[in-house]
């Protein structure tokens, strides 16, 4: 029998709790330390129902009511770092002998990236962003968000330069290099969709995360890291 994140944590709540029931009758002398273990499973219960609850009303959101609140570069920092998700760790056809022992960095970012755009043109992510005004010389943006129609995408894609960091650039390109399709900044993406087409973390995981302190993948730390590796050995190698 397999347990569940949540399941294994409410096991050892309770179990937590029938020890704080149980110090006062086998240690009289430590009876707050049974009050503590109580306040611990009962807090730890507490949001552990918060948690479960709040998740299943954002996975049974209505889509005509989905608001924008979370930018693109979030969205890709939350898929690669607090989900399970299947990321590519290397660009494809990419040979290390060639290039030295220095792993691959921030292709994981581009796999999420390339996933959300995929979601978008199938229609079960919604996106929105400020609209490019007038010709595209002028480079006037709207400040309200819009939400992005599905067929954008046919002819659209991400400009990832600037869809890894807060940015004020045009985050969407033309795939044929047309001038005059209108383009988009400040992609927003809505928390709840994200999280249903990517789910979290099970809280075991996360828990463990943090416990062991395990660091956060950045693509832009990644890749000046990288950059600046190849870049001394060829200067050794001169």
């Amino acid at each position: 029998m397999r347990f569940s994140g949540e399941g294994t944590i409410g096991i050892v709540l309770g179990l937590l709790g029938c020890a704080g029931v149980g110090v006062p009758m086998v240690m009289p002398q430590y009876l707050w330390l049974g009050w503590v273990f109580i306040g611990i499973a009962l807090i730890g219960f507490i949001l552990l129902g918060c948690n479960h609850l709040f998740g299943r009303r954002q996975e049974g959101s209505d889509p005509g009511s989905l608001l924008p609140d979370i930018p693109v570069s979030e969205a890709v920092d939350y898929i690669v770092n607090d989900t399970t998700t299947p990321l590519r760790s290397s660009p494809k056809g990419y040979d290390p002998a060639a290039v030295g022992l220095f792993p691959w960095t921030g292709e994981q970012h581009m796999d999420a990236l390339e996933q959300i755009f995929q979601q978008a043109t199938l229609g079960q992510l919604h996106l929105w962003g400020q609209m490019r005004i007038g010709p595209p010389s002028a480079q006037r943006y709207g400040d309200a968000l819009r939400e992005i129609p599905k067929g954008y995408w046919e002819s659209a894609d991400f400009n990832v330069l600037f869809c890894f960091h807060a940015s004020d650039s045009p985050q969407t390109r033309s795939q044929t290099g047309d001038e005059n399709l209108t383009t988009y900044k400040r992609l927003t993406l809505n928390r709840g969709e994200v999280k249903r087409l990517w789910p979290q973390k099970r809280l075991l995981r996360r828990f463990r995360d943090w416990a062991t302190r395990k660091p956060r993948l950045y693509r832009d730390s990644q890749v000046r890291e990288a950059q600046a590796f190849y870049s001394k050995r060829g200067q050794r190698s001169q």
